[in-house]
């Protein structure tokens, strides 16, 4: 039977990392052990580039503020494929959405357009 603890599953490397057909960011994503593949959660903890660790449910995990937001989109967008940018150039939402579900809510046009704004122009 498996556990029903939730775990949070985060990148070593601040860029993120993918592995069991899913993006982990650097500030992590919390999971329950059943929304994954079968062997896929003994793949991840024998990742070592990835931390997982369990979530307390006494002191579930804050939600990341809006700088840490921006730095995991700005992550998740040098992940990207060719077809994950529109014509205009700047990444889709759809696909940021999917490599940060925890915050998809959050990720809006607005925010996509700033966080690549500071990528094409970056600030000296």
């Amino acid at each position: 039977m498996m556990s029903k603890a939730l775990l949070k599953i985060s990148a070593t490397v601040v860029a993120g990392f993918w592995r069991a057909g899913r993006f982990w960011p650097h500030e992590g994503v919390t999971v329950a052990p059943d929304e994954l593949e079968d062997g896929a959660l003994e793949r991840l903890k024998a990742e070592p580039m990835l931390r997982v660790t369990p979530v307390d449910a006494a002191h579930p995990a804050q939600a990341l503020s809006d700088e840490q937001l921006a730095d995991a989109v700005k992550a998740a967008i040098a992940t990207l494929e060719a077809d994950d940018f529109g014509k205009d150039g700047a990444p889709k939402l759809a696909p940021l959405k999917e490599r940060l579900p925890d915050e998809k809510d959050r990720i809006t046009a607005e925010l996509r357009d700033t966080v690549w704004a500071s990528i094409e122009k970056p600030s000296t």
